[in-house]
């Protein structure tokens, strides 16, 4: 174990010191309480052994601010020449797990070690199964969170965000925005190619729009059926349109070739932008709404284009 000795006598330092490295522990030692803490914080002993009198700052007090940087049950034991049942009782309520008295008797010490060996390493199970429980966790999170066909964000999660954004504008005083995108004639293309290609197609489009929309915080999320939705926090109208318009032409860029429609030789998008400033009075439902009728203004005009709501 990597034990931390913590006592201002140097003799007692050193008299521990060389019967913990007889026991083959590796030895960390402090003269003082403020020592002790620095040292707990850098190296991470799996033991504490605490002086409860020490000139800079008692034991007591190194305990609680030990057991207030790590929450995680860490062994603590206090060193002392005599403890009244008033001492030990207020010791333990502190957080020390256990007292050792002085002169530290290397029998006693070696029993309560061996004691502690078994604490610390289930301690360390614990840990281990505290991880793959925290990834196991994110793991299932990010399913739940992510579109099953496409791999990016699905509605579930994009309601979230779009909730969470809003509050946030709405206290930022700043401009929120989200674009809506509609593959044009989807279903022609799927009916026309098959649903195999159809979902390839989904895919194809959804990467290329994660590629493009990379600043943190943005989204890009699956509506529904062949449509998408940017959300962009803190971004002005202007912003929103060029981002809009980048979307387009790389997607048209991908050369899905289409031999199902006579006036299209590739697959296309039509977006609607909405963007409001956090002055005004609307709902998140009033965001979508504004931008799903410039997405059907892009749709009704000709496709392949980008509408913004209110012009």
């Amino acid at each position: 174990m990597k034990i931390l000795v913590a006592d201002d006598s140097s003799v007692d330092r050193m008299i521990v010191r060389r019967y913990l490295l007889s026991m083959d522990h590796e030895v960390l030692l402090a003269e003082g309480g403020e020592q002790a803490i620095r040292l707990f914080k850098l190296q991470e002993p799996d033991l504490v052994l605490l002086d409860i009198r020490m000139p800079d700052m008692d034991g007591y007090e190194v305990v609680q601010q030990l057991r207030n940087i790590e929450q995680g049950w860490r062994p603590i034991l206090f060193l002392s020449n005599s403890v009244d049942s008033e001492s030990f009782a207020k010791g333990i309520y502190a957080g020390a797990d256990d007292f050792l008295h002085k002169p530290i008797d290397k029998v006693i010490l070696k029993a309560k070690l061996y004691a502690m060996e078994r604490i610390v390493a289930m301690r360390k199970q614990l840990l281990i199964v505290s991880r793959e429980l925290a990834k196991e966790t994110q793991k299932a999170t990010r399913i739940a969170n992510q579109d099953g066909l496409t791999g990016i964000a699905n509605r579930r999660f994009l309601d979230q965000v779009l909730d969470r954004e809003f509050r946030r504008h709405i206290r930022s005083l700043n401009t929120l925005s989200i674009i809506l995108i509609d593959i044009d004639f989807f279903k022609s293309f799927n009916d026309y190619f098959g649903h195999l290609a159809g979902d390839d197609a989904l895919r194809l489009c959804a990467q290329k729009m994660s590629e493009m929309v990379f600043r943190g915080g943005d989204l890009v999320a699956r509506f529904g059926g062949e449509e998408f939705c940017v959300v962009l926090p803190n971004t002005e109208s202007e912003g929103a349109i060029n981002m809009a318009e980048t979307l387009r032409k790389e997607i048209e860029a991908l050369h899905i070739a289409r031999d199902d429609l006579e006036e299209q030789q590739y697959l296309t998008i039509s977006l609607g932008v909405s963007s409001f400033k956090a002055e005004q009075k609307h709902t998140v439902e009033d965001i979508i709404h504004s931008a799903d009728e410039a997405l059907y203004q892009a749709k009704q005009t000709g496709r392949n284009k980008v509408c913004v709501a209110g012009n």
